[in-house]
């Protein structure tokens, strides 16, 4: 019995951390001293974006944080540049449309799955970051979280209790690694 549980205890682990948001893929380009990246998500909450939006209450968030770090041989780490980017997706009853606003301004739309073609990947943002000429000790830490509220179960059936849904997302990335891909 206690092999059966301890089994399925594994099996719903495995099969619902393979459900979960995460970056599925980076494309990073250097332009000059500059660079630019590109994101690509897998398990993105589409249906429950749009349904949050829908409810025409309360805003969503898509909070991005990108850390540069350089390796050092046997020594902790160290933080060279860290850069936050915000997207708020919202609606607005005066003018009836749905807006996406982030760092660099604000865009309308008519309809909620209109909006949310838009963010199912971060598409050419440019970084920050001066590029120096040694990418072989430096890796990028990349974040993401997506945080909404909703009235929906996790069936996406109506509930009277509102709920404060928070998702998030990690990987790193080698810049030696994206070197080579140029």
């Amino acid at each position: 019995m206690k092999k059966l549980c301890l089994s399925l205890f594994l099996f719903f682990l495995f099969f619902s951390s393979s459900l979960a948001l995460e970056i599925k893929q980076a494309k990073i380009y250097r332009s000059h001293s500059q660079l630019i990246l590109s994101l690509f998500f897998k398990n993105f909450p589409v249906q429950e974006i749009v349904l949050a939006l829908k409810e025409q209450k309360h805003p969503v968030y898509l909070n991005f944080s990108f850390e540069f770090f350089k390796k050092r041989f046997l020594l902790s780490d160290v933080l060279i540049h860290k850069e936050l980017y915000t997207q708020k997706l919202y609606y607005d009853p005066e003018v009836n449309l749905y807006f996406l606003e982030d760092n660099f301004g604000l865009k309308s739309f008519e309809s909620p799955e209109e909006l949310v073609l838009q963010i199912l990947s971060l598409d050419s943002y440019p970084l920050r970051f001066q590029v120096k000429n040694n990418l072989s000790t430096l890796y990028l830490k990349t974040n993401l979280e997506i945080s909404y509220q909703t009235h929906l179960s996790k069936d996406l059936r109506f509930t009277k209790k509102e709920r404060k849904i928070r998702l998030k997302a990690e990987k790193i990335f080698s810049l030696d690694e994206i070197s080579n891909q140029n």
